[in-house]
């Protein structure tokens, strides 16, 4: 009966220390991958390819890795801007339309430098001759109050309506404009 206890306990113990070993191993296992993932992911960045980067960060869950995502956006927003200020002042303005665009899509709602991208697409569209996108570009500024670009982007969108023929716009505008200057 003793000897019967003893082989129970026994077994008892090595069921137990199967049972940590099995979890050590599990979670041994999940680890590597998840560092193998890790690694997947450090190398789409360094070759460049950030899309594919991006989408793999957001299917793995790969949190530790999501601040090289906003490394990215800022990246990407540098070089549409570079290229659009570049072909601005070549100007080459249908090509600026879209890289301001592209910029613009780069940035956050709240970020400061919307303003002043916005204000040059709407030159940008405004120079290539696609007057209608930049009346509604520019008649964002209108409820931009505390925009350093707001003074230029409704004067430029009161040249626009009386280009266009529409007096009755542009005198609501002036209107407008005189009130925040006073």
């Amino acid at each position: 009966m003793k000897r019967d206890k003893f082989f129970l306990v026994l077994m008892s113990v090595f069921a137990l220390l199967f049972l940590i070993t099995f979890q050590a191993y599990r979670w041994t296992k999940q680890s590597q991958e998840r560092y193998q993932k890790i690694v997947k992911a450090y190398e789409l960045y360094c070759y460049g390819k950030y899309d594919e980067f991006s989408k793999y960060v957001d299917q793995y869950k790969l949190k530790e890795l999501s601040y090289l995502n906003v490394t990215i956006k800022e990246q990407r927003f540098q070089q549409f801007y570079m290229a659009a200020v570049k072909d601005f002042n070549l100007g080459n303005f249908a090509s600026a339309v879209e890289f301001f665009k592209k910029a613009l899509q780069q940035l956050d709602e709240r970020d400061p430098r919307k303003d002043e991208l916005l204000y040059y697409l709407s030159i940008s569209l405004v120079n290539s001759n696609r007057l209608q996108e930049a009346k509604l570009e520019l008649s964002t500024f209108v409820n931009l109050e505390n925009s350093p670009y707001r003074n230029k982007a409704l004067q430029l969108l009161i040249d626009i309506y009386r280009k266009t023929g529409e007096i009755v716009k542009a005198q609501e505008i002036e209107k407008l404009l005189l009130e925040v200057k006073k």
